[in-house]
């Protein structure tokens, strides 16, 4: 027997039955679940009969509101998301279909639910890329601040 359930796919936030999912393990009577985003820094041990279930691949565009105030609620206090680079260029560059307003809507979405962090995670050292394109992340990252300047903005970066 365990105490803990993964929600694991490409990205489970867009699975046509997420809606219904997340409405399930928000009803009172599953109240002893325990919500926990990619991130896992909110200690989601299922303990004391508890039921831990971790989300995994939230995709930028599925963060929403009601997403943010169910993990808050239940336990998480972060998520991550994959941006890749604040330069729509470079996201052009590798195929990544995210415009930078998803990003923003994503960024409010989460602060307005509660959530105390956001990690987003990008590359460098892209073919092609511009020290233009490094600007254009530095000041995303400015904005998404003053967008929501109460949330913990966490920038991971790999190289490519």
């Amino acid at each position: 027997v365990t105490t803990r359930i993964g929600l694991l796919g490409a990205s489970v936030t867009q699975h046509p039955e997420f809606d219904k999912l997340l409405d399930y393990l928000m009803a009172p009577e599953r109240e002893h679940v325990r919500l926990r985003g990619r991130t896992g820094d909110d200690g989601c041990d299922g303990g004391l009969g508890g039921l831990c279930c971790s989300i995994s691949s939230v995709r930028t565009g599925t963060v929403t509101e009601t997403l943010a105030a169910a993990l808050t609620a239940r336990g998480t206090n972060s998520l991550t998301i994959a941006v890749e680079s604040g330069s729509e260029r470079v996201r052009r560059i590798i195929n990544k279909k995210l415009e930078q307003e998803e990003i923003f809507a994503a960024v409010r979405n989460a602060a307005a639910g509660g959530l105390q962090g956001l990690k987003l995670y990008g590359m460098v050292g892209i073919p092609g890329e511009t020290e233009e394109d490094l600007e254009a992340t530095v000041q995303m990252f400015r904005e998404l601040k003053a967008e929501a300047p109460k949330l913990r903005l966490t920038f991971g970066c790999s190289t490519f």
